[in-house]
């Protein structure tokens, strides 16, 4: 069985490249938020206890995913959500000049 060497890059916590390791979604696993513990009781049926590493990693992504969807429904449209793929481009043309009204140019 190979080393787990994630936190340098290497061999995952399941024995393969690419595990979960000492990702900062395990720092909470002693002591879970309370949004994770209900969201695995809800969808899951069972406790934060008897999840895989990758579960509870997938449970916290899924956590944060609500928290920014309950942030965006509640915002009254001072809200924008905006996709990664060309990120600068729609800051430029978008975000900075429609959504916070401030011209730029090129000077900006």
């Amino acid at each position: 069985v190979p080393k787990d060497d994630s936190s340098r890059g290497g061999v995952g916590a399941e024995g393969r490249k690419g595990g979960v390791g000492g990702k900062v979604c395990l720092k909470t696993r002693k002591r879970p938020q309370e949004d994770l513990v209900r969201l695995v009781r809800d969808y899951h049926g069972g406790n934060v206890d008897g999840l895989s590493r990758e579960e509870f990693c997938a449970a916290y992504l899924a956590t944060l995913c609500e928290s920014a969807l309950e942030g965006f429904r509640n915002s009254n449209g001072n809200v924008k959500a905006v996709e990664y793929d060309n990120l600068v481009t729609k800051l430029i043309q978008d975000v900075i000049p429609i959504h916070f009204g401030i011209k730029v140019d090129e000077n900006a």
